[in-house]
């Protein structure tokens, strides 16, 4: 059986506009030029995170896959973990992460319960 490895994630805690913003898994490299956005979105028009994030939504299989396996680290869950809360098996919930399988609207609703998010953001 392969062992779970886990890589060190880069997190970033930011307050700005009165709300503490967290960031997960900034690359180390890309910490400068991250800031150096933010900056400039403090100072400047706003920028559409999508704009920002388009090349990891591309690499993650899409918005979905991505909002999903951000969920899951964010909480602490292994895939095996989320695969028994949904009642599937840990393939699954590795397709689903990787955009190879569509997230139904009925998964989408379990996620946001077991997430404690609006569902939508998985669709």
């Amino acid at each position: 059986m392969p062992e779970l490895t886990k890589t060190p994630r880069t997190e970033v805690k930011i307050k700005m506009d009165g709300k503490m913003l967290t960031f997960l898994g900034i690359p180390k490299q890309m910490l400068k030029p991250f800031l150096l956005e933010l900056e400039a979105y403090k100072n400047g028009p706003s920028i559409n995170w999508r704009d920002l994030a388009k090349d990891d939504i591309k690499k993650a299989g899409g918005e979905s896959a991505m909002m999903l396996k951000s969920a899951r680290l964010r909480h602490k869950m292994t895939q095996r973990n989320l695969a028994k809360k949904l009642s599937t098996d840990q393939a699954n919930v590795s397709k689903m992460e990787c955009g190879e399988r569509e997230i139904s609207k009925g998964i989408a609703k379990q996620l946001g319960k077991i997430f404690k998010t609006d569902y939508r953001v998985f669709l």
